[in-house]
Parts: C-alpha cells; structure tokens; sequence
C-alpha cells in the first residue's frame, strides 16, 4: 500500500525458519533479531556491539526422523522458507546438510511411523489513528515427527528409532507514532527435543527465550536529521 507508512518494518518485524522434506514440515526455528553496528543509530554500536552480529550461529534442525526415507535410493527434496518475509524483502540462506556416515555399518531401512503438525498461520492485526499504525502478529506452532530404521535382511538388531519434538510461540508489535518514530517490541520462546537410540536412548533438548524492544525517533526539524534510538534484547538458551 503506498501511504506515508510504506516499507517501514516490511509490514511487520515476525519472522520464522521452517524445513521440510518432501513436503512435509520437519522443523522450525524464529530467527534471533540481529541489529549490525550501525542499525538504528550508528553511535549507539560504539562501546558494545549488537548480539552476534560479528558471528552469527547456524540454526540446526535434526532431520534423524527421516533417515529411512533417505536411504531408500529415491531422490529427496529439502526445502527451506522464511514465512513472514515481505515481497520487497529478501534473506539470504545458505543451507547445508550434516551427515554422519559410517561405512562400516550395514544401511538400514526404515519409514517415518509418525508425524503430526499445528502450524496455523500467524494472526496480524493492523490499526490506523490519524497519526499513527500499529502492527501485532502472534503466533503458535507444534510438531512432532518419530522415525524408525530396522536392520538389514538376515541380520538380527533392534530397531533404532528416532523422535523430534517441538514448540514455538512469538508475539511481535510494531508501532509507527507519526512519521518520525518507531517503536518494536515482542518476544519469542521455543523448545525442541530429540531422542535416538535403540536398546539405549539417547535424548537433548534445546529451549530458547529472547524478549526485545527497539525505539527510535528523527528529527529533521534543525535542516539536520538526527537519531535519537533506545535498544534492550536479549538471548537466552
């Protein structure tokens, strides 16, 4: 919509990270807000840079539930989409498989038992005043996936089964005061849990919670533009 508001926040500050294969939904992360030195105000970068923004850390989703399917010679598809990015924006992913591979273990066979998925899509909310808009999006999602590797033909081994669990929830606000200020806040939280193993399983979870608050305002009015900005995130996991 071209108004006075247009491309600020790109219609809103939610994002999420969702994997699939084959179609099918088998992780998802939200994306920890980076703010680069010199985003927002410049200055503010002097004395203590932004979170991880000299060294970002992959995101991992463990895919050990679909090993069956993946050895069964057929080609596979896995696909990575960012869902809240706006048409005008863009984000650049560079994915890469981890595979651990022993050539002396026999190649299993094996199918995913279980799948299950609630990923409603994210609810915004736009208001207007006359000096102002505001944008809310939340958001809730679960999925849980059990896979299963059998032994070879002649050969005697319990099956080893694999399961990935997991949890997000955000709740992002947007708030454009005027034409000259802007204030986001929100946070988002998640926990994802593995297991694997056989007669032995071995199990880990992964739960994160990062809260954040970005205000900033111009002033033009002296001929100069100036940058007043006020930042608070944090990153727990």
């Amino acid at each position: 919509i071209a108004d006075k508001f247009s491309g600020g926040c790109g219609g809103g500050s939610y994002r999420r990270i969702d994997v699939f294969v084959d179609g099918v939904l088998a992780g998802a992360t939200t994306p920890f807000p980076v703010v680069y030195s010199g985003g927002l105000d410049p200055p503010l970068w002097r004395p203590l840079a932004g979170i991880e923004s000299f060294d970002i850390p992959a995101y991992r989703f463990d895919l050990s539930p679909f090993c069956g399917p993946f050895n069964d010679g057929a080609p596979h598809n896995i696909s990575i989409d960012v869902v809240g990015n706006s048409p005008s924006g863009h984000w650049y992913i560079d994915p890469v498989l981890l595979v651990s591979f022993d050539p002396t273990y026999p190649a299993r066979a094996g199918l995913v038992l279980e799948h299950h998925a609630r990923a409603p899509p994210a609810t915004t909310t736009v208001t207007d005043t006359a000096d102002g808009r505001r944008i809310t999006t939340s958001s809730a999602m679960t999925w849980s996936v059990v896979g299963i590797l059998h032994a070879p033909d002649g050969e005697f081994a319990p099956p080893t089964s694999h399961t990935v669990t997991g949890s997000l929830a955000a709740n992002t606000s947007n708030v454009y005061d005027g034409i000259d200020v802007q204030l986001t806040w929100g946070s988002a939280s998640g926990r994802v849990e593995s297991s694997s193993g056989g007669e032995v399983v071995v199990a880990s979870a992964v739960e994160f919670e990062y809260p954040w608050r970005f205000w900033i305002d111009y002033d033009a009015a002296t001929g100069m533009m100036a940058a007043l900005a006020d930042v608070s995130f944090a990153r727990t996991q």
